[in-house]
C-alpha cells in the first residue's frame, strides 16, 4: 500500500473527485496563492533569486502577471505562518 503522494499526485486526484462530484475547481486570491507558496519562496530567496525573478515563475505557472510587490507583500514568513490571509479566508469555488 502507497503511503506518501507527491503535491502533484495529490492536485491530480482532487482534480478527479471534484470533476466526479461535478464541482467547478477551487481557486484562490493572489494573496493565498503567495501564502501557501511562501516555503518555495523562501528557498528561492535563499539560493539568491529576487523577487522579480521569483514572480516571474509564479506568473509562468500561473499564466497571469504575479508582481514582485505582491511577492513581498503577501510572503508569509516560516517564522510568522500566521502572516497575510489564509486559504481558507480568500479561496472561493
Amino acid at each position: 500500500m502507497k503511503s506518501t503522494f507527491t503535491a502533484q499526485e495529490v492536485a491530480q486526484i482532487q482534480k478527479l473527485l471534484q470533476e466526479a462530484a461535478n464541482e467547478p475547481p477551487e481557486s484562490f486570491e493572489t494573496e493565498a496563492v503567495i501564502g501557501m507558496l511562501s516555503g518555495e519562496i523562501d528557498t528561492l530567496r535563499r539560493q539568491g533569486m529576487t523577487d522579480d525573478e521569483i514572480a516571474s515563475v509564479i506568473s509562468q505557472g500561473a499564466n497571469a502577471t504575479i508582481t514582485a510587490d505582491e511577492v513581498g507583500r503577501f510572503y508569509a514568513p516560516p517564522e510568522d505562518p500566521g502572516h497575510g490571509p489564509s486559504a481558507d479566508q480568500v479561496s472561493s469555488r
